[in-house]
């Protein structure tokens, strides 16, 4: 078995708890929530090539935060093949497969929930050998609109379906609540292998940070050029807020509506590009998520599964064209 979509995996007794930060390092973020949500599974796979008729996997699942549901999606030879709900507490989830040699990917709950998981059981008989699906390596990093908090199923996700219909490697970095530009993730995604980078400086900036127009427009350029000294020949593609009706116009605590974030974000791409950085790339997110979108959204920011796929076909192409990668047949 072969995990993906991780920057570490530990051993916890019996389990294997997936990281997408380095659990070593996480007290120098200095963040107990950013740690909380580096245990949580978005993105994370697990992939085998096997020929049993059903494989058995122990899981054990602690929630976090609202009850939602959590899921893990299963893939036979690139088809969704189930969709099996994961309870609270330790469970044996049994998996039917077709029981010839096929290729099994299990994409973990993306949220609500750290997920740790047990060797999978087959029956007598039945072989097993992990998969490595190869592909580029895909970071991309941001908020509650990454992560997609909302959406049920996490092969519904917009990073899963572009990294599925791209046959791109993903690693995960959304980190609901907790996109505030900390430069221990900075270091972590400049020292972690990519081919292409994303990055949402999106309404975290807004809701949540304590920034100011003084202290923004630094902190998200030393961001994106702690990233560039990692990865000086690695596409990066900066998305700015999607639209949010209700607070466009809106001031938050520090004088900032969420179109001045915005506009601010957006002169950061452009200045970079100016001072030479010409693989620094710009897709404003008022052209990834509208005005006209809000009625895919439950609250008028957050996307529902409709809304993710409708930014995973605006962005996914936008993606590829800077990048360079070509597509693979859908799944």
């Amino acid at each position: 078995m072969t995990w993906d979509g991780v920057v570490e995996v530990s051993a916890v007794g019996q389990w294997r708890q997936p990281w997408r930060l380095p659990p070593d390092r996480l007290a120098a973020a200095f963040s107990p929530e950013l740690s909380e949500h580096a245990a949580v599974g978005a993105g994370v796979r697990l992939a085998l090539v096997t020929d049993a008729a059903e494989l058995i996997l122990p899981v054990h699942s602690a929630p976090r935060g609202p009850s939602r549901p959590r899921m893990i999606d299963v893939y036979v030879e690139d088809a969704l093949a189930h969709r099996i709900p994961v309870g609270s507490g330790t469970e044996r989830i049994g998996i039917d497969l077709p029981g010839k040699r096929s290729r099994v990917q299990l994409w973990l709950p993306h949220r609500g929930a750290i997920t740790r998981v047990g060797e999978p059981e087959l029956p007598r008989g039945a072989s097993a050998e992990p998969w490595d699906p190869g592909g580029p390596r895909w970071i991309t990093y941001g908020s509650s609109i990454t992560q997609c908090l909302i959406t049920d199923n996490p092969g519904d996700t917009w990073p899963a379906r572009i990294a599925r219909r791209y046959g791109w490697r993903l690693l995960d970095l959304g980190f609901a609540a907790h996109a505030l530009l900390d430069p221990f993730v900075a270091r972590v995604i400049a020292s972690r292998p990519a081919d292409l980078i994303s990055v949402e400086l999106g309404p975290n900036l807004y809701i949540r940070g304590p920034f100011a127009a003084r202290s923004l427009g630094g902190l998200a350029a030393g961001f994106l050029e702690t990233i560039r000294a990692g990865h000086p020949d690695v596409p990066i593609v900066v998305f700015s807020p999607p639209v949010w009706v209700q607070r466009e116009d809106e001031p938050n605590p520090h004088g900032l509506t969420l179109r001045d974030v915005r506009v601010l974000v957006e002169e950061v791409v452009r200045v970079l590009r100016r001072l030479g950085d010409r693989n620094l790339h710009l897709v404003p997110g008022d052209e990834l998520f509208g005005a006209a979108d809000t009625g895919l959204t439950v609250d008028g920011l957050h996307p529902d599964a409709a809304g993710d796929a409708l930014i995973a076909e605006r962005f996914g192409p936008r993606l590829a064209a800077l990048s360079g990668q070509d597509a693979v047949a859908p799944s």
